[in-house]
């Protein structure tokens, strides 16, 4: 079944092929024929144009002789480039100056404000103590000695050796402030600075 429907689409579809070809052929004009006005075999003359009768001919020499000013109101270069010139500097030529920079004005920090009378005895007075407890690191207890019921203690400053009791001066500004049976204290009467050493150290 699908063969015939298939053959009897196409006989349908060349029919209407057909009739549509004949009929564009039989309705469509003919091209319009027009005579040839040359015979074969003769030559083709030109015809000279027929003048009126009475007419002459004459030629203006004045036209011939007048001469005629060209005027041009703005000349142009007609080989110049019609893109604009690239602008090429000239090598000899001095350079153009560079513009400095003004010089920008140099100003010196403000100063610290000087330190007060008092700022300066506190700082005079923190370096002497600084001084002396350097100084008290060097006493060294070497020995405790009681006679009498007085008792006195040997002590090394500087390679030098000092027997001392309670209250005495051992050098300079340096005393025994304080001795017991444990520890002794030396001060430097000068700063009030003191450095306590236990009796034991050197046992």
């Amino acid at each position: 079944m699908g063969d015939k429907n298939q053959k009897l689409l196409f006989g349908v579809l060349m029919t209407l092929w057909l009739f549509a070809f004949a009929y564009q052929y039989f309705s469509s004009e003919k091209p319009e024929r027009v005579p040839l006005t040359y015979t074969s075999g003769k030559a083709n003359v030109k015809t000279k144009p027929q003048m009126r009768e009475g007419q002459t001919l004459s030629v203006r020499i004045d036209l011939l002789t007048q001469k005629h000013e060209l005027r041009i109101t703005q000349p142009k270069d007609i080989f110049a480039p019609l893109h604009h010139p690239v602008f090429r500097p000239d090598l000899n030529s001095p350079p153009l100056p560079v513009p400095v920079p003004a010089p920008v004005p140099f100003t010196f920090p403000p100063l610290p404000p000087s330190p007060t009378p008092e700022e300066i005895a506190a700082e005079q007075s923190r370096q002497a103590k600084e001084r002396s407890r350097q100084e008290i690191n060097q006493f060294r207890y070497l020995g405790y000695l009681s006679s009498g019921g007085t008792a006195r203690v040997m002590i090394s400053y500087q390679n030098q050796l000092y027997m001392v009791k309670q209250g005495e001066v051992i050098t300079g500004t340096f005393m025994l402030k304080e001795l017991n049976n444990n520890s002794l204290i030396i001060q430097d009467t000068a700063t009030q600075v003191e450095q306590s050493i236990a009796l034991s150290e050197s046992q």
